[in-house]
């Protein structure tokens, strides 16, 4: 069987528990509210209870929870979890937070969706997706959610930019669903991209954006590069806002399928 790519490693996964990459996580931009109503959709005639794998400050997670009777979100980041809890809807009543792996927690089954955004990149396909098969309802869903942006004006030099900044030299671009599916763990039911819809944000938000990323953690950087990079960043961009603030164009897509039991 193929290997993982190279960067998806366990260390590099521990990156999202460095304070300064939690303390800007909240920079990322949100994801369109069409992918909460098609969660929805997906969960018609199915048990309402939720489970938000790697859930980070639970931006999925606080998103549905006002709809649904119940979401665990499941995060091995104390402090991920702790700035969740002071976002909108961290402190719903329906809204359960877990800081565990999702392998080693006591979860209640049967779930209706299991959700994850990028926090799926780096769990061990081989061990929880057996699992996610034995806490899903008969026919509920694994949902693969990823939100990104639009090309934009300076999407070729930021391009190059994250490439000479990035600390996972090793990086390997794949297709993750194309991984899952080809490997025996996920039979695919659907898919389905949002929408995009316009966001805007300031210069230096969006500066800030990008050290929530594992390859751009400013723990993980020397000071002078963090430095050099939102310079150099903040040039390419600057141009391009009015009154401070860039137009970015989000969209998010929607994965869902079956696990295999093995």
């Amino acid at each position: 069987m193929r290997t993982k790519p190279r960067h998806l490693t366990p260390e590099n996964a521990e990156r999202f528990q460095d304070a300064s990459l939690v303390d800007v996580y909240h920079q990322r931009l949100p994801y369109p509210q069409a992918a909460f109503e098609r969660l929805l959709v997906l969960l018609e005639g199915l048990p309402r209870r939720v489970l938000d794998v790697g859930t980070g400050t639970g931006d999925l997670a606080r998103g549905l929870v006002e709809s649904v009777e119940h979401v665990d979100a499941i995060d091995v980041s104390a402090a991920m979890i702790r700035r969740g809890k002071r976002l909108a809807n961290g402190q719903h009543p329906n809204l359960n937070w877990i800081e565990e792996r999702v392998e080693a927690a006591d979860l209640q089954a049967p779930y209706g969706l299991i959700m994850g955004g990028d926090s799926i990149h780096w769990m061990d396909w081989a061990v929880v997706f057996p699992l996610f098969y034995e806490l899903l309802h008969r026919e509920g869903y694994v949902v693969i959610i990823e939100r990104g942006e639009l090309p934009t004006e300076w999407s070729t030099g930021l391009s190059k930019l994250i490439g000479e900044y990035s600390t996972y030299q090793n990086f390997e671009a794949y297709d993750l669903v194309e991984a899952l599916e080809s490997r025996g763990y996920l039979k695919v039911n659907g898919q389905e991209t949002t929408a995009s819809v316009v966001n805007r944000q300031s210069v230096e938000d969006y500066i800030e954006s990008f050290h929530s990323r594992g390859s751009l953690s400013p723990d993980a950087m020397a000071a002078e590069a963090v430095k050099a990079f939102d310079a150099r960043l903040r040039a390419l961009v600057e141009l391009y806002a009015e009154d401070g603030k860039l137009r970015l164009q989000t969209e998010a897509t929607l994965v869902w399928g079956r696990p295999l039991k093995s």
